[in-house]
């Protein structure tokens, strides 16, 4: 076990820095979670694209007329939970997102996207709307499909790190982010 519980959430930190590096890795695919319009709860798997330690940043990207979207620019209290049982480590941020759409950070992030990867966004059909034919994967023109292009960049105030142990073992610890600064307590399981 960590010494203390700072290097305890830093290490868990660390595991998320290296799984973006590991295609396959669980940790890449965490759960967002939103509050829509109405106050309801939104939940979802998004890919996480970025991590930044300081100031402590997650970088998600989507569709920018999918409902997560809309929840963001509504109201972007969010939570986003990541979760590897290969290491029996969950990670829960709490924080503020912003979106990002026909502006510098998303113009950015799609050029730095293959083709490949663009083709995730921009299809013709609306995220969520109803459509006749589930195989239409009709794109539209190159500079709409930027227009539905959007990045989310949550700027989290903590995170909650647990990890399962043999036996039932379970670790669990509190880092808050302030600014550059990262702080932590133990906290029971």
């Amino acid at each position: 076990m960590e010494d203390t519980a700072l290097s305890f959430v830093e290490t868990a930190l660390s595991a998320l820095e290296r799984a973006l590096h590991e295609r396959g890795s669980e940790l890449r695919n965490v759960q967002l979670a939103t509050l829509s319009p109405d106050g309801g709860p939104g939940l979802r798997t998004v890919v996480l694209r970025g991590f930044e330690r300081a100031p402590a940043r997650l970088e998600m990207h989507t569709d920018a007329r999918a409902a997560k979207a809309r929840d963001v620019a509504g109201d972007g209290r969010v939570s986003v939970l990541a979760w590897s049982a290969d290491e029996q480590l969950q990670l829960r941020f709490d924080g503020t997102a912003r979106l990002h759409r026909d502006d510098e950070v998303a113009r950015g992030r799609w050029d730095a996207l293959s083709p490949n990867g663009r083709n995730a966004y921009g299809l013709r059909s609306d995220p969520g709307r109803r459509i006749e034919d589930p195989e239409d994967r009709t794109h539209l023109p190159g500079d709409e499909q930027f227009r539905c292009f959007a990045v989310i960049l949550l700027s989290p105030d903590s995170v909650d790190v647990l990890r399962l142990g043999p036996e039932g073992a379970q670790t669990r610890a509190i880092g808050r982010f302030v600014g550059s600064d990262l702080s932590a307590e133990w906290v029971g399981p």
